[in-house]
């Protein structure tokens, strides 16, 4: 038995070698939300700071919108929260951008990196602002 559990472990400790921490749990985390439903299960998770101010911080509606997405229901996912479906797209298609020209074409100035972080930061910001504020036409922008 315990020659088996040793066994088993080099084969688990073999496949995550070049892998790191942060993808291990991004990967763990993916797949826990693929086989738990977050919206109809137990585990619903709360948004610390909407229960302590009564806000919505933008990833309010984060969990159940990036599932809704990994089940290809993109209205579902924009109903949760609207950054899933305009900022994650964006930012992974500036990533592969980055690493295309990066890797292929050695011409990136890393003065890009500070543009699009400032971009991305000032975004996520305004539409927290904007989903707080109590107007009809920011409605869209608060989870449903």
């Amino acid at each position: 038995m315990m020659l088996m559990a040793s066994r088993l472990f080099k084969l688990f400790y073999g496949c995550l070698r070049g892998v790191s921490f942060s993808t291990f749990t991004l990967l763990a985390c993916g797949i826990f939300i693929v086989f738990i439903n977050p919206a109809f299960n137990l585990f619903k998770p709360r948004c610390i700071i909407r229960e302590i101010t009564g806000y919505y911080c933008a990833g309010c509606g984060m969990t159940t919108g990036f599932y809704s997405l990994i089940k290809g229901d993109f209205a579902g996912a924009s109903e949760r929260n609207l950054l899933i479906v305009t900022l994650f797209p964006a930012a992974l298609f500036y990533l592969i951008l980055r690493k295309f020209i990066f890797i292929n074409l050695d011409k990136y100035k890393y003065s890009y990196d500070k543009f699009i972080i400032i971009f991305f930061i000032l975004s996520v910001v305004i539409f927290t602002i904007c989903r707080n504020i109590s107007i009809p036409e920011f409605d869209i922008l608060r989870p449903h």
